[in-house]
């Protein structure tokens, strides 16, 4: 059971209906920004910004989620890709994943 409770960190000073408020959102939006080489708009973001630029980072969190979401796809559908040992497992993203 105690697998199923963790930490909840909200932050009181964010719109109630905002996905800035769950710090976890929060710092996925972070994440995904910083993956796809568009830092500047998650410190702009962190900097207090809530106009176009939040509008941008919230779409580079939907467009950053759907990328993974195709890429677990492939990686389930062709399952060559990945090999497992009982230390760790590989997976082959050769011509999957793109260069940044």
């Amino acid at each position: 059971m105690s697998e199923l409770m963790g930490y909840t960190y909200t932050f009181p000073k964010e719109d109630k209906r905002g996905f800035l408020r769950d710090g976890r959102e929060y710092s996925t939006m972070l994440n995904s920004c910083g993956r796809i080489n568009r830092s500047g708009v998650g410190m702009a973001i962190c900097m207090g910004d809530r106009n176009k630029i939040l509008a941008e980072g919230e779409e580079i969190l939907t467009d950053y989620r759907k990328m993974i979401k195709e890429y677990m796809n492939v990686l389930s559908n062709e399952r060559w890709r990945i090999s497992e040992n009982e230390n760790c497992v590989m997976v082959n993203g050769e011509e999957l994943f793109q260069k940044q």
